[in-house]
């Protein structure tokens, strides 16, 4: 385990030193503003300028900014080479060298200017562009993306469009489906298009039209298309307004909507199913001062509990009794009734059997499994017979130097293992059998046809709800590339955590469901612990309305009210039919784990353990965008480096 512990911590000390060097190189900016300016022409060409305002928190190499020609672009379209480019550091114009390169769907240049420091770095670059319109026989037509790749957000983006016409045609921004709109104002001599916090990936899609001209029509006879195009740009512009509103209502209204409704209908199936599978009980008032029948500690945890001795052992099961109180009882028991003998001298602790005489099998097995066929043992034996020496085995295992050394030292494991759960399973038969034999009734059943409904339906509510979030956070990323995907998926993880807990206590209350049909018995048996719950608080009238102290202090043992009983009995010197009261006081109140099933757990884990040797193991143990434009074609980045 030591290894193994020192192994993570220099993963995790390699992990931090790479994930800090790696902050240390990086590049950590902002953008604070994007000014776009394309001044069109008629003669179908046209000049774009672009202003980027960088913030440095930290030393750069440089910027870098492209221009994007992917289809669907009118015909002829061309970037021409070699623009101007200036960079400002703090005000001031500096010197630069530019890289120019082609993309497979565009151009990108880098601008190097590195600095040691950050500070405000304004670039400015020039581009000409050819054939950036599409002509009809009525309109000129604007269909071009000239941002789709920001490396990081945008504070304040300004995009001014000047040239043809200016007093007529119109212009829409597109920013997808379920991103703030674009502003579009018009001016003297064009538009502005203006909005804040442009998202990182952002896009923004200029749409727009002019009236043909004579010169137009002229100049560009070549380039113009067969029909007109002002009725489709507008059935264009008209659909995009449509699908946003259906998909800005399907899936900020409509969906969230549902998904609350879904949300609440979900948990009033499963509060009718709690209400209907709730345990009843009595009031802590309520006592009853003799147990109502005579059973053995082992049978009332299976039949009362539903508490199995093998489950408990080998699945480490638990419930509303612990093993080691339910093993210190039964032997208590035993004691009781005469077929053990607890005796405390200068040796130690000893443990005898003395007969069988009235023995369930069940409780003779119980019996072997303690003595291993002997009938005198120091507390320290018992369930000696499956004791390994861990380690020991594991030295050797450490030692050996083939396989078949190895594999025999866990049939070591595995033999004890095997043999444990074969005694413990014989163990519970006999408990069932026992309970048969005295006829007990059952105390649990199974769910009626209304709580299954009830169960099932509050299930598959809760998965139509995630699966309809799942659809919607899937839809939102791969279909459109919105952010809005992020909070579908914490909603989904929120619900799931929610959910978890609440689906397992239904599957809790499934295995234990109280049977309505002998509630009279179950409320004795509550009485009862009531009772015994509350005798350190009992009078002395009440102290001597209890006859039978010795089957009191048994059960006493069994719901982990020992060291309160027996402190009660000593202090108010109520005697007990025992030869040796002092080793019967000392097995209720003392810390020792040989009588109290801890020593079985402990050996249970080291033949587990012993199983499941490996040679790299330290000690053997286990360990549990999109959307919302009219296909235009272009692009445009930007960021640094």
């Amino acid at each position: 385990m030591k290894r193994f512990l020192l192994m993570i911590s220099l993963i995790w000390s390699l992990v931090c030193t790479i994930t800090i060097a790696h902050a240390d190189d990086e590049v950590r900016y902002s953008i604070e503003s994007y000014v776009g300016h394309l001044q069109l022409q008629e003669d179908s060409q046209a000049t774009f300028t672009q202003e980027l305002t960088y913030q440095f928190q930290t030393g750069y190499h440089g910027q870098y900014v492209t221009l994007g020609s992917a289809d669907p672009l009118p015909k002829g379209f061309k970037i021409h080479r070699h623009p101007e480019v200036e960079a400002y550091v703090d005000g001031e114009k500096r010197e630069i060298r530019v890289e120019e390169t082609d993309l497979e769907d565009g151009r990108q240049l880098k601008i190097y200017n590195a600095r040691i420091v950050g500070g405000t770095v304004k670039i400015k670059v020039k581009w000409k562009i050819d054939h950036l319109l599409t002509f009809y026989k009525d309109i000129a037509e604007l269909n071009w993306f000239p941002i789709s790749d920001g490396d990081e957000k945008v504070a304040k983006l300004d995009f001014y469009v000047d040239g043809l016409n200016a007093k007529q045609g119109k212009l829409y921004a597109h920013t997808g489906y379920f991103n703030p709109p674009a502003q579009v104002e018009r001016t003297a001599t064009g538009y502005h298009i203006w909005t804040k916090d442009f998202p990182k990936n952002g896009k923004l899609e200029l749409h727009a039209y002019w009236p043909m001209t004579e010169v137009l029509r002229r100049d560009q006879a070549n380039e113009i298309n067969q029909g007109n195009g002002k009725e489709k740009f507008l059935n264009k512009e008209k659909s995009i307004e449509q699908k946003t509103f259906f998909y800005r209502t399907l899936l900020l209204k409509v969906v969230p909507i549902v998904s609350v409704l879904l949300f609440i209908l979900a948990f009033i199936p499963w509060i009718r199913y709690f209400i209907s599978t709730r345990t009843r009980r009595i009031s802590k008032g309520v006592r009853l001062y003799e147990p109502p029948q005579n059973l053995p500690p082992l049978v009332l945890a299976k039949a009362l509990y539903q508490l199995d001795f093998e489950r408990m052992v080998m699945s480490r099961e638990k419930g509303q009794l612990k093993f080691n109180h339910l093993i210190q009882a039964t032997m208590l028991d035993l004691i009781d009734r005469g077929n053990l003998r607890l005796t405390r001298d200068e040796n130690g602790e000893t443990l005898t059997c003395l007969h069988y005489e009235g023995l369930a099998d069940f409780e003779l097995k119980f019996i072997e499994m303690i003595f291993d066929q002997e009938s005198k043992i120091n507390i320290r034996e018992v369930f000696s017979k499956y004791k390994i020496d861990k380690v020991a085995l594991k030295k050797d295992f450490r030692a050996a130097k083939s396989d078949t050394q190895r594999d025999r030292i866990r049939k070591v494991g595995n033999d004890v293992q095997s043999l444990l759960k074969k005694d413990a399973q014989q163990l519970s038969k006999g408990v069932e059998k026992e309970i048969a034999k005295l006829g007990l009734p059952s105390y649990f059943r199974d769910l009626s046809e209304k709580e299954e409904a009830f169960s099932k339906t509050g299930c598959a509510l809760h998965f139509w709800l995630l699966l309809i979030l799942f659809v919607s956070m899937c839809f939102l990323s791969f279909g459109f590339g919105s952010h809005l995907s992020s909070f579908y998926f914490w909603m989904i993880v929120l619900l799931v955590v929610l959910f978890i807990p609440f689906y397992i206590l239904v599957k809790i209350r499934e295995e234990h469901l109280q049977s309505l049909e002998n509630l009279d018995a179950q409320f004795e048996w509550m009485a009862f612990r009531n009772m015994i719950e509350s005798i350190p608080n009992f009078n002395q009238a009440e102290l001597e309305s209890v006859v039978l102290w010795n089957r009191i202090l048994v059960y006493a043992t069994m719901y982990g009210q020992a060291k309160k009983v027996s402190q009660v009995l000593k202090n108010h010197q109520i005697s007990l039919p025992y030869e040796n009261w002092d080793a019967v006081v000392w097995i209720t109140t003392s810390s020792n784990s040989f009588l109290d099933g801890s020593t079985l757990m402990s050996y249970a884990d080291d033949s587990y353990s012993v199983s499941s040797f490996s040679t790299n193991s330290s000690d053997g143990s286990g360990g549990f965008d999109g959307g919302g434009f009219s296909d235009g074609g272009g692009g445009g980045g930007f960021g640094a480096f």
